[in-house]
C-alpha cells in the first residue's frame, strides 16, 4: 500500500530562490503549444501549478491573460522578477 505524502502547502518555499539557474525553455516549445491549443489573443490561460510562472510568462505573447496559481507565495513573486517585459507582469498573477 502506498503511503500519502501529507500536504505541505510550503513545500516549495525554500525551492523558489533557485529557479532562476533552471534552463529555459525553448521559445519554439511555446508557439508550439499556441499553435497546438488553438490559441488567439482573446483567450485566458490557467496555469495551475505554475511555480515560477515559466510556462505562463512563456505563454503571455500567444493570449490575452494568463493567470498562474501556486499555493506557495514565494514561487508566485518570482514571475514578476523574471518576466523580460512589464505587460508580462501584469498577466500572471
Amino acid at each position: 500500500m502506498i503511503t500519502p505524502i501529507p500536504f505541505d502547502p510550503h513545500r516549495f518555499q525554500a525551492a523558489a530562490r533557485h529557479y532562476h539557474a533552471r534552463p529555459p525553455y525553448s521559445p519554439r516549445l511555446f508557439r508550439w503549444l499556441a499553435d497546438e491549443c488553438a490559441l488567439t489573443s482573446r483567450d485566458r490561460v490557467m496555469d495551475l501549478g505554475c511555480g515560477p510562472g515559466v510556462i505562463a510568462i512563456g505563454l503571455a505573447p500567444y493570449v490575452d491573460e494568463v493567470v498562474g496559481i501556486d499555493p506557495e507565495p514565494e514561487m508566485l513573486a518570482v514571475p514578476g522578477k523574471r518576466s523580460p517585459q512589464p505587460a508580462w507582469r501584469r498577466r500572471c498573477r
